[in-house]
């Protein structure tokens, strides 16, 4: 509940520590056992109030399924512009291709986390960089020859499930220390 609150309520509230401001951000994986912990119920009870709260951000800006670093950026994309040539004249000149997305908050609500650890795990996968860049506020970025794509702004929150073997066996060493494993709550 408090990671799609904080999501709801977006990027103006913070606290800071030194130059660093701390957002309602939240990432939680909540790890239990299979059939036995209710995380499922336990995210139908929180689906049914954040819908009640605005139903708008439920329907347009609650998704699942972190298939790719790419992928998430998309969802918060900032304005994209490129050369486009006129059909008439010929004549080539920078316009907007895509509106972008004006709305930079994204819930991210996974019931199986060990399918982002996979991904993130995947050679040359931007997932790991972006969910930490996210949590700390910094421009998210997929910079590739034919399109860039970049959110100056994001406000993602995430919240998934996963089991203690998974977790224990799935996550990797590196990602223990490398600030992608300290960004979460782990309740158990």
């Amino acid at each position: 509940l408090f990671a799609a609150y904080g999501n709801i309520i977006g990027a103006n509230p913070y606290y800071q520590i030194e130059d660093t401001k701390h957002f309602a951000n939240i990432f939680v994986v909540k790890v239990g056992k299979t059939s036995k912990s209710r995380k499922g119920t336990g995210k139908a009870r929180i689906e049914r109030i954040v819908n009640a709260l605005d139903l708008s951000w439920f329907s347009s800006r609650n998704t699942s399924g972190m298939g790719s670093g790419e992928g998430v950026v998309w969802e918060v994309r900032d304005e994209i512009s490129g050369p486009v040539k006129d059909k008439h004249t010929g004549i080539v000149r920078m316009e907007v291709t895509d509106p972008g997305v004006s709305d930079k908050r994204l819930y991210i609500s996974e019931g199986e986390f060990v399918g982002v650890l996979a991904v993130a795990g995947r050679k040359d996968s931007l997932l790991s960089k972006v969910i930490r860049d996210a949590w700390d506020h910094r421009p998210l970025r997929n910079k590739t020859k034919g399109l860039s794509v970049t959110c100056n702004d994001p406000h993602i929150s995430i919240s998934a499930d996963i089991t203690r073997e998974e977790l224990l066996f799935d996550i990797k060493e590196a990602d223990k220390f490398n600030g992608f494993g300290n960004r979460f709550l782990w309740p158990f």
